[in-house]
């Protein structure tokens, strides 16, 4: 005797061995019974969401790359960066006006 239930439900008995068969109805008031593993290619290929395995190594990794090493941090800042070249508002002068250049390098 077979009886209607929910996917989940009819998967357990499928996977228990039991008979287990896919009723499609159609637009055209049709029917077709299949048996559920014709309705599952076996070449296909099957994907299952699973919960991740942590793994150290890699979070390591990845927490390097993330966050540098102190020392770098602290070696950087030990370097001293050359002051900022004043602009043309600071010096009172325009586009290299002192130069006798326009704005392209070319002579005025």
């Amino acid at each position: 005797m077979y009886t209607e239930m929910s996917l989940k439900e009819a998967l357990k008995y499928f996977m228990k061995g039991r008979k287990v068969l896919v009723l499609n109805e159609y637009d055209d008031k049709s029917i077709s019974a299949e048996r559920i593993e014709d309705c599952l290619p076996k070449e296909a290929k099957y994907l299952v969401d699973v919960p991740a395995v942590p793994n150290p190594e890699f979070e390591q990794a990845v927490q390097d790359m993330v966050e540098p090493d102190q020392n770098e941090n602290d070696a950087e800042g030990d370097e001293q960066l050359s002051p900022p070249r004043p602009t043309g508002e600071e010096t009172g002068k325009r586009n290299g006006s002192s130069s006798g250049e326009d704005e392209q390098g070319r002579k005025k």
